[in-house]
């Protein structure tokens, strides 16, 4: 018979000890109340999960007995139902992951500091439909509402943008000036600025170069199909590549 835990327990898989104490550190963080479980393989998970039901469970898709697109397959086996946060620093695997569309599977990579990862983790426990107790809203250093809640990325790399800011990312990938594209769109060039500035927090990148390289380069940013978020660097708004 499982033993009574706590409401929110969550299930951490990571072989690695300084990423584990570090994610363990994030869940207390992030949520109340909670129970950190742990286990260091996919063997140590399946004997975890064989006496518990966790809340949420955060794996490294890397782990000394198990690795890649198979450590996904099997842990959604073991954990029929339950939503699975995958971390990793290696993005195109997670890429591969997405590609499989595994359900209730998010993904983290391992980037970011402690206050961005954290705002992560909240937006995929939300995404997970897991019901907890909340901390206050994590904010910046700076103090400023996180952009996670507006979009950026998921898993599979596609980015969220309003129509007025595909329509902006389409001219600047044409070479065209602020001044052209304001011109173009009948705005004003500090609104074009403005749009340029969401832009590159959704893309994670911090200026046009950067935006025009890897909407060019990623097929799923070229085609600018609708997601949600699974990036982890945060853009903080500075002006680098806003202006022509």
């Amino acid at each position: 018979m499982n033993q009574a835990l706590p409401d929110t327990t969550v299930l951490i898989i990571e072989d690695h000890p300084l990423f584990a104490t570090g994610l363990r550190e994030l869940v207390n963080f992030v949520i109340t109340d909670c129970h950190v479980l742990q286990a260091e393989s996919l063997r140590d998970a399946g004997a975890v999960l064989s006496r518990h039901r966790p809340t949420l469970i955060i794996a490294a898709l890397n782990l000394g007995d198990c690795g890649g697109l198979e450590t996904a397959h099997r842990l959604v086996q073991m954990a029929i139902d339950l939503p699975i946060l995958f971390i990793s620093g290696d993005e195109a695997l997670l890429n591969e992951v997405a590609r499989l569309s595994l359900p209730r599977c998010f993904a983290m990579p391992k980037t970011g500091d402690f206050y961005q990862t954290a705002q992560m983790l909240t937006e995929c426990i939300s995404r997970a439909s897991v019901i907890t107790n909340w901390r206050a809203p994590v904010l910046h250093r700076q103090g400023r509402p996180s952009s996670l809640s507006r979009g950026r990325r998921d898993i599979g790399g596609r980015v969220h943008l309003t129509q007025k800011q595909t329509q902006v990312m389409q001219l600047l990938v044409n070479g065209l000036s602020n001044k052209e594209i304001a011109r173009q769109l009948s705005l004003s060039p500090e609104t074009v600025k403005t749009h340029l500035r969401e832009i590159f927090t959704r893309m994670n990148v911090r200026n046009r170069t950067q935006a025009v390289s890897l909407f060019k380069k990623t097929p799923s940013l070229a085609s600018l199909q609708e997601g949600s978020v699974s990036g982890l660097q945060s853009f903080d708004g500075d002006q680098d590549g806003l202006d022509d």
